[in-house]
């Protein structure tokens, strides 16, 4: 009895566009045109900045909490943890960054906070 050459099974080719188009192989991490904006995501974005803070990641921190959108409802709270967090980030004289974005970190959460 002669065998069949199996075809393969749509999804499972490199080549298949419908795979490549799936989510967990996209190119990159989830950019902020791919990330929801709504409060379950803001959560999230308070609770990143708050683990990363503890983990003493500044950068990441402030990197977190200014993606927090306007509308959330702990706004305030996180405005004033970004303002602690910048605070550190700018006043550590090791800190990594250099001088033109420290101007920037500074202005943007003036911006922020004045909301």
């Amino acid at each position: 009895m002669a065998t069949l050459p199996r075809s393969p099974r749509p999804g499972r080719c490199r080549k298949d566009p419908a795979r490549r188009s799936h989510p967990r192989h996209s190119t990159g991490p989830l950019h902020r045109s791919e990330v929801p904006n709504d409060a379950a995501t803001d959560r999230a974005r308070f609770r990143l900045g708050a683990l990363l803070y503890e983990e003493k990641d500044l950068l990441g921190s402030y990197e977190a909490l200014i993606k927090i959108r306007p509308g959330y409802d702990g706004i305030v709270n996180a405005r004033l943890f970004q303002g602690a967090v910048v605070s550190q980030l700018l006043n550590d004289p090791n800190s990594p960054l250099p001088e033109g974005r420290r101007i920037e970190i500074y202005r943007r959460t003036v911006e922020d906070l004045e909301k």
